[in-house]
């Protein structure tokens, strides 16, 4: 299939379908590894389980729930004072660590 002729969703079907080696920036490396760690079902669901600020769903801003317990079990896990849940993978983690270690106008 010629690719600029192609729909976004063929282009990513074929893509899929040749089980590529992925190299590139997001790091995630597609269903291999979920499947092979017992996640199949997250990737099927993943739609279904897509969900935000909902009554019961918590709140990553201010987690008080379920959120929050899994913040103090990941806590509790690494011998830390605190864990907080990432969005967007972990180059947000990075550049707020960096932001949290670096005063303004200072250098790493």
């Amino acid at each position: 299939m010629e690719k600029q002729n192609a729909t976004l969703i063929e282009y990513l079907r074929e893509h899929g379908d040749r089980a590529p080696v992925s190299f590139h920036m997001p790091g995630h490396k597609g269903p291999r590894i979920f499947e092979e760690n017992g996640f199949g079902d997250l990737l099927r669901r993943a739609a279904d389980w897509d969900v935000t600020e909902l009554p019961g769903a918590d709140n990553l801003h201010r987690p008080e729930g379920v959120l929050r317990g899994l913040q103090e079990r990941y806590a509790a896990l690494y011998g830390a004072r605190a864990s907080y849940l990432l969005v967007n993978g972990s180059s947000c983690g990075l550049i707020a660590a960096v932001l949290a270690a670096v005063p303004q106008g200072g250098r790493l």
